[in-house]
């Protein structure tokens, strides 16, 4: 079947090279939303002119009234049933393009992000990764999971050699997760604990204990999620009260150890040098708390 991913669909429709005559081949196919049973021809599209398209600002127009946003159609396919596909063929050809484009169109990216592409390692394909993530604060749409966890390692990695790298990071997680807030979106689970855990790298502590709130908070985090995030804030926690002795924040450890120890596994080793570690704060020389 002729199908177009939605959140693959609307990065073609973005492209600079994708003509106003090509997003008109939109009108004609269907949606299927990933919701209803039935799939509903798509009779327009509404496409901002004087301001970058976004996921919330570009709309399908369908047949039966609805006008959706590319937001709310994410989890859906559009599928092409007519003659030739003339809207596969033009995404098919544009993606070969993109190809002959693709290292330019990155660097680019990333120096508007103000990272200069020669201060990464890898190769192109972890740049573009690196592009895709910072992409997301202008689509609304992370990247598939693998692309957003390849860009985080290159960018922690690239900060312990160049240290505004990691606050451009901190930055665009920080800035993204405001911008969830605003639209109703939800922040991706996994990135609370890359953001808990590049603020723990930057001695920003007090930052990194905070952004686990969420665990007390909010349910639709995985428990792999859960467990990283809790872990990382309760080392956080502890650097803290190693250093004040801030009671506050090794009752916070505490909190944020049962919930790692909850979602974690058994044995294993990161939660029990983690137990080791909270276990000799709280019996410390003036005895036990």
């Amino acid at each position: 079947m002729p199908e177009v991913d939605v959140v693959e669909l609307f990065k073609w429709l973005t492209r600079a090279f994708t003509s106003e005559e090509e997003r008109e081949l939109l009108i004609g196919c269907f949606l299927d939303d990933g919701e209803n049973d039935d799939e509903v021809e798509i009779v327009g599209l509404l496409w901002p002119t004087t301001t970058t398209a976004t996921t919330i600002s570009a709309k399908l127009i369908l047949k039966d009234g609805r006008h959706l946003n590319f937001h709310q159609a994410r989890k859906g396919v559009v599928n092409d049933y007519r003659t030739n596909t003339p809207l596969v063929g033009a995404i098919n050809a544009g993606t070969q393009h993109a190809g002959t484009q693709h290292d330019l169109a990155s660097r680019q990216a990333l120096l508007q992000a103000g990272i200069d592409s020669g201060l990464l390692g890898g190769g192109s394909d972890a740049h573009a990764a690196v592009a895709a993530l910072f992409d997301t604060l202008r689509t609304c749409v992370p990247p598939p999971y693998d692309i957003g966890h390849k860009a985080y390692l290159e960018l922690r990695k690239a900060a312990g050699y160049h240290i505004g790298i990691r606050g451009i990071a901190i930055n665009f997680f920080i800035e993204f997760r405001k911008k969830c807030d605003e639209i109703h979106c939800s922040f991706p689970g996994d990135w609370y604990w890359r953001l808990a855990t590049l603020l723990r790298d930057a001695n920003r502590q007090p930052e990194a204990v905070k952004v686990a709130d969420v665990l007390f908070s909010s349910s639709y985090l995985r428990s792999a999620d859960m467990k990283l995030l809790a872990s990382t804030c309760c080392g956080s926690a502890l650097d803290i009260f190693e250093k004040s002795r801030n009671m506050y924040y090794l009752m916070r450890a505490d909190q944020l150890f049962d919930i790692a120890i909850q979602y974690g596994i058994a044995g294993e080793q990161e939660l029990v040098n983690l137990e080791g570690r909270l276990g000799r704060l709280k019996c410390g020389s003036n005895g036990c708390f």
